[in-house]
């Protein structure tokens, strides 16, 4: 008999085992959440208490404790009904565009349109399944009656719920047009709607490739993934391998469903184009088979498995930019956990993975006498989340103004097509959308882009994001108060960031005005060290450190290799230089802002406003001073140290040069002599910036001179609070020039004035050159500074040197090698040919680009140049001429001045190997040939997309503008990548930013009358000589006297100055001495002065002008692209008469051009033309070779840009008044004429006219009386 006390026992141990169990198995049922931790995400699941309280955990039923009884339960209980289930839905049917049927069905109703929701929720079922299913039927009901009492509506796919099959085309797994068509259908019915989504399966897998296809563009705020598949093809594995489930469950469900559908839509299906085998799917016994049969066939894929890789959404969760938040299971025995890309979820700040050891396939049960779905709770309360940032951060789209005094007009009237230009410009900000703007010279262009962007950036600014209402009473006060601040947080997420700077900014501006009252008093105590020899004995003693230690470049961390000391001691090392004020510092540690305690200052949305020249930066800070936003808004000016430094030892010292300029700024930040222009103190610089209200390079110069502190710092300080940026070019089309100057584009939104030729300026922007003198020259630096210093580099700075000295020894040995004439090569071949291609280029520009060894090689070369001068000078003074400084204290000096500046050699070698380095780049070629210096190898960059894609990526809305854009589709052809491309492919953002489609093109007339414009095409000449000077025919000496005979004609009837363009100088030059020999240009200047342009002349725009003034008009000779066919005025009596001779095709004798031309006629970036198809030969090219129509279309399309540029030049003003005659019949011609500004031709057709008629046409026209 068991006594008591054993009963006891045994019942103790028994209790403690299972309470062991129980508690094992309820720890092991937390949710495990990956997420960016910073991110919206994670914020989202943080709000979430069934996701990321103490206590969230899914504890599955017990006798559901496995993946697959999970999931055989939810198909066992598909039709289950009761009490949380229960719902009645109402039918919509939605036809799509090619006949297919898909039935939306809504609960609790259809919402009618004019009693619109507030959220509706959008539910996608998965492969097989309806509305009617339980855990659908569960979710509708649970976000009906939540807390937003939303709208559900399920969209049941083609075939499915009983929605009829009314076209041969089936849903699969990776095709979203089906879902953005309902989603489109929706947000038309109900546009103030928000619209979430949940998607179960197959479902979900379409749902998070329609998030990740689209990113900010998506129709929906939030969406949740339930049993996601992701990776379709290890989801495809799993559902097809043998085993019990598969074979007595799943298969045959999943065939039932499919075979009930094609036996329901069985003439459909056998009168579809696609040729079903009807009698093999009813064969079928699993579902490969049916995708092998259907899918497959019907998508031109080769089998289910291509089928299937295809369909996967793995690559497009890094695309995702709206809340998403997955839910699956470890052991779901459908979409394995080996396909959810953790990895993925862990850097995309928008999106979040709650993971759960049970719950199989869409099951997820828990409770013990009646199992519920757990994840009913998580998904209301993620929506719910959601809905508040929403309530709180929506922005609620912005009214566009619709008078010039809302706009803040400066002037007392507008044009009619200013006020348009500013509501279209406040319309693409707003939109966040890519617009190229098309507004005549002398419209009031600069004014009209400075009055819509600011106003639309005021208001944007001041929009205050709608307030919750505090439903709860009952709660604490200082619970809502501190939920109030919450909601406040994420709404404005850089409050708490703009918080803390400015608590750091009064710190420090108190420690150093506590600390100068400290040094005052010191001072008056103890005298001052007055001697320049005292001064220099403590600089001496406060920075002890050697020119050599300055000189060795810092250890560098290549990210792959093992540094040689422990990472404490690096830690210790990197903390020992933190101490000082680093403007562009040699030690990438120094200065972080999170050790240091300094916080980064936020950066606002603002405006960058680029132009080319700085002329045009410096009128339009001018126009914004002339409005009313010079008194609200802060404007600063970036400019390179040329303009800005205020160091006039410095700018001596750099004899001129921009690249010694700069080198010499960076060595004194690194050395003893630190520059006097850049205080060791902060609250000179912070002064600076606050100074400054609307600023342009001349601004900046004199208030850094004034307060004594550098211009050029304090400009790039001033960025991330200023409203309007106003740079060059190259500043904001280089990524790695924004990366240096600080430049974040996030938010902003970028114009582009003076645009037509942002492609060119790209390409150039992005090419490099290096010749053979400037190879040898950096191979002798590059080997005297290595054989000096290399004992004592550290880390792998010796590795990193030996391969910059192996790549430059390859160059040198290649160019030395090279033959005569011109070759184009890829830069893999290139690389290859030069026995370079064994070197790792890409490590070699991010060890030249994040080492700086640049900046030593500089400094070694100016004290080797020192002391060659020096004992150049000892050897004057004294007899012993052969006495040298010993090299063991000086570095080896230069016998002779080298042929080229170090520096200049070593921004050519950085420029040029980052070029070269860079694998991703497409449309990339070397152009190897002979040059004034020996071999020339230059770097040329064929496609503009990438690099503009990048910052259209970046920033909200990027706007194009100029005077003559036309022809914009050629523009936005190689502006944006191909939909295909790896920049879209890899984006960030959505590829629909990219999307040519949403690019919005504006195109205005000009503000003068339609009769003082008058464009005219000369078919002939005075004697009936045709006139069509093709490159075979333009120097043909009668034409040639045609030409000069017609122009001196047209000055007997035109009155002022009259503009001539030709294609070349050669054809300017040709023409001049024909007209001279024959006497025409004596006929010309007995009645009107003729004034020429040549290369490299001096000024002959003021003499014309004087010519002008003093004979009442004169004729200027010049060329397309010239010096006098941009930027420059010809109004009035300048420019009553613009000839265009000939048609200035740019020449193909350029093999860069040569090679742009075939890159793009291989790609098929350029719209077609009209007459594209024909295949003819182009006889406009004056060839005989055949080119492709795209690239034919490419190439007219740079000739009329550059036409249009220089007609551009005359007609400035409202009353201004003119003619245009293009002496070549080739420009009434359709193909050449739609290229021109629509402000020319009226939307007119030109006809090319005899000579006698077009003078008469001329004269009439001069006749008018212009004052009315």
């Amino acid at each position: 008999m068991i006594s008591l006390e054993k009963k006891l026992g045994y019942a103790a141990a028994a209790g403690a085992t299972v309470y062991y169990g129980v508690s094992k198995y309820v720890e092991n049922s937390r949710v495990e959440i990956v997420a960016d931790q910073s991110g919206e995400g994670q914020r989202l699941i943080s709000q979430c208490a069934s996701l990321s309280s103490p206590h969230a955990r899914l504890v599955p039923t017990p006798y559901l404790c496995s993946g697959m009884l999970q999931t055989v339960y939810c198909t066992s209980q598909a039709l289950k009904q009761d009490a949380g289930s229960r719902v009645e839905y109402v039918r919509e049917s939605k036809e799509m565009e090619d006949g297919g049927t898909v039935s939306l069905d809504w609960y609790p109703e259809q919402p009618a349109r004019d009693d619109e929701p507030r959220v509706i929720a959008v539910v996608v079922p998965g492969l097989g399944g309806s509305a009617y299913e339980y855990h659908v039927r569960s979710v509708a009901r649970r976000l009906a009656e939540g807390k937003q009492r939303m709208h559900v509506v399920v969209s049941n796919h083609r075939g499915s719920g009983r929605t009829p099959l009314t076209s041969g085309r089936l849903y699969n797994a990776y095709d979203t047009s089906d879902l953005r068509d309902v989603l489109a259908h929706i947000h038309e019915r109900y546009p103030q709607a928000a619209l979430v989504a949940v998607g179960f399966s197959l479902g979900a897998n379409l749902l998070t490739r329609y998030l990740g296809e689209l990113g900010d563009q998506a129709l929906v705020r939030a969406a949740v993934a339930v049993s996601c598949p992701f990776d379709t093809e290890i989801a495809g594995r799993a559902l097809s391998a043998p085993g019990l489930l598969n074979d007595h469950l799943f298969q045959p469900n999943l065939m039932a469903t499919v075979k009930r559908v094609v036996t329901r839509n069985l003439d459909v299906i056998r009168a579809s184009p696609i040729n079903y085998d009807v009698d093999a799917i009813m064969r079928a016994t699993r579902m490969s088979e049916i995708d092998d049969l259907v899918t497959a066939r019907a998508y031109g894929h080769k089998d289910c498995w291509a089928y299937y890789r295809a369909a996967s959404s793995v690559e497009f969760v890094d695309r995702i930019r709206k809340p998403f938040l997955a839910i699956n299971a470890r052991d779901d025995p459908v979409t394995p956990v080996q396909g959810v890309p953790q990895e993925r979820f862990a850097r995309n700040p928008a999106t979040a993975l709650a993971l759960v050891r049970h719950g199989g396939h869409i099951g997820f049960f828990t409770g013990v006498v009646r199992p519920r779905i757990w994840y009913l709770d998580p998904v209301a309360e993620y929506f719910d989340a959601v809905g508040d940032m929403a309530d709180l951060a929506q922005e609620q789209r912005l009214d566009t103004p619709q008078t010039a005094q809302e706009f803040s007009f400066p002037l007392t009237a507008a044009y009619g097509i200013q006020v348009e230009f500013m509501q279209r410009l406040f319309e693409t900000l707003e939109r966040g959308e890519m617009g190229i703007f098309e507004s005549p010279t002398g419209t009031g262009k600069s004014l009209s882009i400075i009055c819509g962007a600011l106003t639309w950036l005021a208001r944007h600014r001041a929009r205050a994001p709608a307030e919750l209402s505090d439903d709860d009473a009952t709660r604490p006060e200082w619970v809502r108060a501190y939920e109030r601040k919450q909601r406040q947080l994420q709404a404005d997420p850089a409050a708490e960031a703009r918080a803390r700077y400015e608590r750091w900014e009064s710190r420090v501006r108190r420690r150093e005005l506590g600390e100068a009252r400290a040094r005052r008093q010191a001072g008056r105590q103890m005298g001052r060290v007055t001697t320049a020899a005292g001064r220099k004995r403590q600089a001496d003693k406060a920075d002890g450190a050697s020119d050599d230690e300055h000189m060795v470049v810092a250890e560098y961390d290549s990210g792959g290799e093992q540094a040689p000391y422990a990472e404490s001691v690096r830690r210790l090392l990197a903390a020992r230089d933190r101490g000082r004020i680093a403007y562009d510092s040699d030690d990438s540690d120094c200065g972080d802002s999170e050790e240091s305690g300094e916080p980064e200052e936020p950066s606002l949305p603002k405006v960058f406003y680029a132009s080319r020249t700085h002329s045009q930066l410096q009128q339009f800070v001018g126009e914004i001073k002339r409005t009313a936003f010079a008194h609200t808004m802060r404007c600063v000016t970036l400019g390179s140290r040329v303009q800005l430094c205020t160091n006039d030892q410095v700018r001596g010292s750099a004899r001129a040069s921009a690249q010694q300029l700069t080198e010499r700024c960076l060595e004194l930040q690194q050395g003893k002599q630190r520059c006097a222009q850049l205080p060791a103190r902060r609250t000179p610089m912070l002064d600076f910036r606050d100074a400054l209200r609307v600023a342009d390079i001349e601004d900046l110069a004199g208030a850094g001179r004034t307060r004594g502190v550098c211009a050029y710092y304090g400009a790039r300080a001033a960025v991330a609070s200023a409203h309007v940026v106003a740079l060059p070019y190259n500043m904001l089309l280089s990524q790695s020039a924004r990366a240096a100057m600080g430049i974040s584009l996030r938010g902003s939104v970028v114009v582009v004035d003076e645009a037509h030729n942002l492609v060119d300026t790209i390409l150039g922007v992005h090419s490099a050159v290096l010749d053979a003198r400037t190879v040898d020259v950096l191979l002798d630096l590059v080997q005297r500074y290595f054989s000096r210093y290399w004992q004592r580099m550290r880390g792998s700075n010796v590795v990193y040197v030996r391969m910059t000295l192996a790549l430059l020894r390859a160059l040198r040995k290649y160019m030395q090698a090279a033959a005569a004439g011109t070759r184009v090569k890829r830069v893999g071949e290139f690389l290859q040919d030069a026995r370079a291609d064994h070197i790792n280029v890409f490590k070699v520009d991010r060890y030249l680009r994040e080492s700086r060894i640049g900046r030593k090689l500089n400094m070694f070369a100016e004290r080797a140049g020192n002391a060659a001068k020096r004992t150049d000078h000892a050897a004057k003074r004294t007899d012993h001429a052969a006495k040298r400084t010993d090299h063991a204290t000086e570095p080896a000096a230069y016998a002779a001045e080298p042929a080229v500046a170090p520096a200049t050699a070593v921004a050519a070698l950085e420029a040029f190997i980052e070029c070269v380095g860079r694998p991703d780049r497409t449309g990339a070629r070397i152009v190897e040939r002979q040059g004034t210096h020996g071999t020339e190898l230059a770097y040329v960059l064929l496609d503009a997309s990438d690099a503009f894609g990048v910052l259209r990526l970046e920033a909200r809305a990027v706007v194009l503008a100029g005077g003559t854009m036309a022809p914009t589709a050629d523009v936005v052809a190689q502006l944006l990548p191909r939909p295909r491309s790896a920049l879209c492919a890899a984006a960030e953002r959505d590829d629909a930013r990219l999307d040519p489609a949403r690019v919005r093109v504006f195109a205005w007339g000009h503000v003068i009358h339609a009769s003082h414009m008058r464009a005219l095409v000369l078919g002939s000449g005075p004697t009936g000589t045709a006139l069509r000077l093709t490159h075979a025919e333009q120097r043909d000496a009668a034409r040639m006297r045609e030409c000069g005979l017609a122009l001196a004609a047209l000055c007997n009837v035109v009155p002022g100055g009259v503009v001539v363009f030709f294609p070349s100088y050669a054809l300017l030059a040709a023409m001049l001495r024909e007209w001279r020999a024959c006497g025409v240009a004596e006929r010309i200047g007995r009645r009107k002065p003729l004034v020429a342009e040549a290369p490299g002349c001096g000024d002959v725009l003021a003499e014309y002008v004087a010519a002008v003034g003093r004979e009442g008009g004169a004729v200027l000779l010049s060329v397309v692209g010239g010096r006098l066919s941009e930027g420059i005025n010809f109004s009035d009596d300048l420019g009553r008469a613009v000839v265009m001779v000939g048609v200035p095709f740019p020449s193909l004798a350029s093999p860069e051009l040569c090679e742009r031309l075939a890159y793009y006629e291989s790609l098929g970036l350029v719209p077609d033309s009209d007459e594209s198809g024909s295949g003819r030969k182009s006889e406009s090219l004056g060839i005989g070779s055949a080119m492709g129509p795209r690239a034919r279309e490419m190439y007219e399309a740079l000739c009329m840009r550059a036409v249009n540029q220089s007609i551009g030049r005359a007609i400035r003003h409202q009353r201004d008044y003119a003619v245009v005659v293009f002496m070549d019949a080739r420009y009434a011609e359709p193909r050449i004429a739609r290229k021109l500004p629509r402000w020319i031709t009226d939307g007119r057709p030109l006809e090319p006219l005899q000579f006698g008629p077009a003078l008469a046409q001329v004269a009439a026209f001069f006749k008018q009386d212009f004052s009315v």
